[in-house]
This record gives C-alpha cells, structure tokens and sequence, in this order.
C-alpha cells in the first residue's frame, strides 16, 4: 500500500473492537472467532477477514470403574474431554510398569492393589496421577447339595436361590441323580460336582438340565442328561 499502514483492528469472539499493538494470549479454553481488518493512512478500509481457533488448555479427567465379581475384580477406565478430545489413558498396577489403553483389566491376586492412573488430551494437556486402592474381595461361601452336614441342601435348586455372587455350590453324589431343572440367573457363582461320573442332572425329558443366563459362572463335575426334545433343550442352555 502506497499510502502505508495506519492501524490494525481485532476484536475476539464479537467483543469490542480493539487496536491491534503487540501478540497477545488466549489463556482459556474455548472455541475462538478473531476478526481483523486494517486502515491505510489515506483511509482505505481492508473487508473484515475471520479466522476461529480451538483453544484447551484444560486436561482431561479419568474415572476408574472398579467391578467386584466374586471372586475377582474388573477394573476399567473412562475419560471425558470437552475441547480436544481425549487421546489416551495411562495406568499402573501395583508399582509396575506404566500400560498405555482403553480396555480393563482382571485382578485375581489376593492382597491390596495400588492403581494409578491418568489421562492425556489430544492437545497434550497432562492430568495429574490418581490413585485407587482397591482390596481384595471377600471369599464366597460354600453351599452344600447332599451328603450328610448340617444345613445341607436336597435340592441343587434351593441352593443355588440362596447363593450371592462369589459362592460356590457343591453338590454330592449321594442323592444322585437330582431330577430337576438348575437355573443361573444374574449371579457369578461356582457351581462344583463331586464326581462329574457319578453326580447326575436328569430332567426326565422336560427342558434343559442346566439354564445359564449370568456371567462369570464354573461349571464342572457333572453329568447332565435326558434333556427334551425341543431345538432349545441343550443338555447346558445359555442365554
């Protein structure tokens, strides 16, 4: 421009228009919109030219999702970020190595357990290391079917209706065959048979000897058989 430069204008996110002297910082994190335009010293006026910038400066937070089973614990993470976005998440067990991931992991190990754990957003903003300390969990009860202790059950049924996530249902041969329907809703459970030969579920032809809609159940130990005739009558059905 012949005439020169007279004075630059900006003004940020429709705020007032300001003299434009010397850089200046966007310190918060926000989404902005800088307009500007220049005046010659003859008076021409520059039309009005934008540009938008993402700014964050804030890190993410990461939330530790501790799933006690039973007889063992799932422990998963999850992180939010509003400006950038979350780009990853670190963990530590135990004073070990630092793992870089999304996805959980299973602690089985008797004993206290140290977690630590932190995000970084994909503007590079660090969160400061959390810790959770996540104890062992309480050993389950063993539940009886036959044999001849106090408290025992008849039925591996009753049992099972009386069991909370973490038992064990073990079932002696004695009374065998059981002729019943066993059915594993919503509990995490171990369900044991003395002699997998010899411990039989007979359901004299009517549905399946074993109905599983659960996570996290064992089975072992018996022998099922005489289950219907139905396409859905498996010897072991899962839902």
């Amino acid at each position: 421009n012949e005439s020169g430069v007279n004075n630059t204008y900006y003004r940020v996110n429709n705020g007032e228009w300001a003299v434009y002297v010397n850089p200046f910082f966007l310190n918060f994190s926000n989404i902005y919109m800088i307009e500007f335009y220049s005046v010659d010293n003859a008076g021409n006026t520059e039309n009005v030219t934008s540009a938008s910038s993402k700014v964050d400066v804030v890190p993410p937070v990461t939330h530790i999702i501790i799933d006690d089973q039973g007889w063992h614990i799932l422990v998963s993470f999850w992180a939010t970020d509003d400006m950038s976005g979350v780009d990853h998440i670190c963990y530590q067990i135990d004073g070990g190595a630092w793992q870089t991931g999304w996805g959980g992991f299973v602690l089985t190990s008797d004993g206290t357990h140290i977690i630590k754990f932190y995000s970084v957003d994909k503007a590079g903003n660090v969160e400061d290391v959390q810790q959770e300390t996540i104890n062992p969990p309480e050993p389950g009860k063993v539940l009886y079917v036959g044999g001849s202790g106090p408290g025992n059950y008849t039925r591996i049924q009753d049992a099972i209706d009386n069991a909370s996530d973490g038992d064990t249902v073990f079932v002696f041969d004695d009374l065998s065959p059981y002729f019943e329907n066993v059915m594993i809703v919503h509990k995490s459970i171990t369900l044991l048979g003395e002699n997998r030969d010899t411990v039989i579920i007979d359901t004299n032809g009517s549905g399946c000897p074993i109905f599983l809609e659960s996570s996290y159940v064992s089975i072992s130990g018996f022998t099922v058989q005489n289950s219907g005739d139905g396409h859905d009558n498996a010897g072991i059905s899962i839902e």
